[in-house]
This record gives structure tokens, C-alpha cells and sequence, in this order.
């Protein structure tokens, strides 16, 4: 939301995006200007403490500027991409005896910590990125070649920028 107000203060509260028409025959491409007001949408499951197995766990961070440049260029089918991202989004490591900092590991034993988790680990950590709060908006439209009605749903913040 500190990114929603800034942009605001910054550039204005209207923002211009190309939206295609999706009826099937249509394919109009048609810009909208619409009020920025989005919701912030939260998932009641997501946390950032997540418990792997076992007693060990970790605690992720969320993205900032940097990272959201990174997660737009992912390569969904390159697996060092995502082992990179999942590794730059741990905050910590923790089990019942210690804290192991990130900042403090290096990135390779990072991605051996991820690439070693069984799929039940791994299926947490998705589902951390899949519910982590973000930016939502609904724009509804009329084409103005076939007059059918269009609905999108804006998300993300790089969709507001």
C-alpha cells in the first residue's frame, strides 16, 4: 500500500493499460485509463514462519524493490532461477537449538538447504509465495468494437507502476 501512495503522490491516481477483448471472434485491444484503488488481498493461511519438518523451519522475507525485478524476469522453467529466488527470500533458518542468518550463509549453501527439503517442505515454501498478500484491483469494460463486456483483474504492484 506504501507503494500505492507513492505512485499516486508521484504520477497521479489515473493509470492507462491495454486491455484485449476476450470475446472469441473480437480481439480488440482497447485502452482503459481507470482510478487506481486496489484491495490488499490477504490469504487467512499465509505466514512467513514456516515449519519445514521436523523442529526445523524458516522464516521468509518478503519482496522489496530488487526482488520484485527478479520474480518479473523468472524463468519458470529454469530451476537455478527459482533455487535462486526461494534462497534470497529466506530471512532465516531455525531448528531447536539455533538461528542460522541468510546474510550469514552463502547462496550455495542456501540452494543445497532448498534443493535438499523433501516435497512436503517444498510444497510450504510454494505456498508461501503462492498467498502472500498483494495488490488486486477489478476493471470492468465495454469493447468498443463489439460491445461485449470485459472484465480484468489487475495484480501485483508492477501492474500499478
Amino acid at each position: 500500500m506504501l507503494f500505492r501512495s507513492l505512485r499516486i503522490k508521484s504520477v497521479g491516481e489515473n493509470i492507462e493499460l491495454i486491455f484485449t477483448c476476450r470475446t472469441k471472434d473480437c480481439g480488440e485491444k482497447t485502452k482503459i485509463e481507470f482510478k487506481i484503488d486496489p484491495q490488499l488481498v490477504k490469504d487467512p493461511t499465509h505466514t512467513n514462519k514456516i515449519d519445514l519438518f521436523d523442529d526445523v523451519g524458516v522464516v521468509m522475507k518478503y519482496a522489496d524493490v530488487d526482488m520484485l525485478k527478479q520474480i518479473r524476469k523468472l524463468d519458470l522453467t529454469n530451476p537455478d532461477a527459482i533455487l535462486d529466488l526461494i534462497a534470497d527470500s529466506i530471512d532465516y533458518i531455525y531448528d531447536t537449538e539455533s538461528v542460522y542468518q541468510a546474510d550469514k550463509q552463502s547462496k550455495k549453501e542456501l540452494k543445497q538447504f532448498v534443493e535438499s527439503l523433501p516435497r512436503e517442505a517444498s510444497d510450504k515454501l510454494k505456498h508461501f509465495f503462492q498467498t502472500t498478500p498483494k495488490l488486486q484491483q477489478t476493471v470492468k469494460y465495454t469493447c468498443p468494437k463489439c460491445n461485449a463486456n470485459n472484465e480484468y483483474v489487475v495484480e501485483g504492484i508492477e501492474s500499478f507502476f
